[in-house]
């Protein structure tokens, strides 16, 4: 495939903007057009520990952001478990994010073409495939919901957000509402052709997008510098079987996986019930979910892991009911 001598990267959000950075650093003249440039959306603006290791300068870069070392999660039935992580969520206000990896690009020679235009707290809903979160970033809440669009448009979605901010003491009053579609694929979707002869597609643009937590940025950053990566060693078509092989099949079984996550059972009762349950008496499941928020467990090796801690999951659970047996969802919370 024929690499141009010019590169136009169509979006300036974080996969744009870090791919456009990582080409111009390597000598490629690269024009980067954005209606908006840095801009706040909605989006919680949370990073794993993954990403933060693998992109230092996120870390070390002089930006605004608040670390997050605790999670909150609630229950459609209102219980819900607190408990620590072990590695920390950066929170950063998009705006912030998206204007730093902008200035990388620029620092590295990109040239813009704009248009003429401490704890998290997650709360999951009955009846829908998503949640609501509640991120505190460093001067203000990111407060939003995120469910499919099957049944429910986004004035429902906003009137449900309404009707759920007193449990959290905060109110809508002076706040800016913003809406936006995450591009949450099926697996077939998933399998389309991201890149042909003179183009490509990163980050939202190919529908990189967790089907369960709703994650972007990640894999945002993560597809760009796959595709700067082909691109440098002068073979675009490498792009697809670099994504293949990198996170494209976790992004097919969280996709296969998410109607079972929010709408299925086990062991009795729904999934999400159930998960909070053994949070909160058991701490092999508490470690799971630790690594499930700092991005090191994947969906693939998931179920196994389950299968393979059940006895001693099992097994710390009756312990707990025996010697704890008031320790229970909200309002006694696990602080572990």
């Amino acid at each position: 495939m024929h690499v141009p001598g010019k590169i136009a990267v169509v979006g300036g959000g974080p996969a744009g903007a870090f791919v456009a950075a990582q080409l111009a650093r390597s000598g490629r003249e690269v024009l980067l057009f954005d209606e908006k440039l840095a801009w706040e959306k909605p989006c919680g603006g949370g990073l794993t520990d993954k990403a933060i290791a693998r992109w230092p300068f996120l870390r070390e870069a002089a930006a605004e952001r608040n670390w997050i070392s605790h999670c909150e999660l609630i229950a459609p039935s209102g219980r819900g478990v607190s408990f620590r992580l072990d590695c920390q969520i950066a929170i950063f206000s998009r705006k912030v994010l998206n204007g730093l990896l902008l200035e990388r690009a620029c620092q590295a020679g990109a040239q813009f073409c704009p248009g003429s235009h401490q704890t998290v707290q997650i709360k999951f809903l009955k009846e829908l495939y998503g949640y609501i979160w509640v991120f505190p970033r460093a001067d203000h809440f990111s407060v939003g919901i995120c469910g499919r669009m099957q049944g429910m448009n986004t004035a429902g979605l906003r009137r449900v957000l309404d009707d759920s901010l007193p449990e959290f003491g905060l109110s809508l009053e002076g706040a800016r509402f913003y809406a936006h579609i995450i591009p949450s694929l099926t697996v077939k979707a998933l399998g389309r052709p991201i890149s042909g002869n003179g183009w490509a597609m990163i980050g939202d643009a190919a529908g990189f997008v967790d089907a369960i937590t709703g994650e972007g940025i990640y894999y945002s950053l993560r597809s760009a510098e796959l595709l700067a990566n082909a691109i440098e060693q002068d073979a675009p078509e490498k792009y697809s079987a670099f994504v293949q092989e990198d996170f494209l099949p976790e992004l097919e079984h969280a996709s296969r996986i998410a109607g079972r996550f929010y709408g299925g059972k086990w062991m009795g009762r729904p999934v999400v019930e159930r998960m909070l349950q053994l949070t909160v008496r058991s701490k092999s499941f508490r470690e799971l979910m630790r690594d499930l928020f700092a991005g090191t467990q994947e969906y693939s090796d998931l179920r196994e892991r389950v299968q393979r801690s059940l006895p001693r999951i099992g097994a710390e659970t009756l312990v707990s009911m025996f010697w704890q047996p008031s320790r229970t969802l909200f309002p006694l919370r696990s602080r572990e």
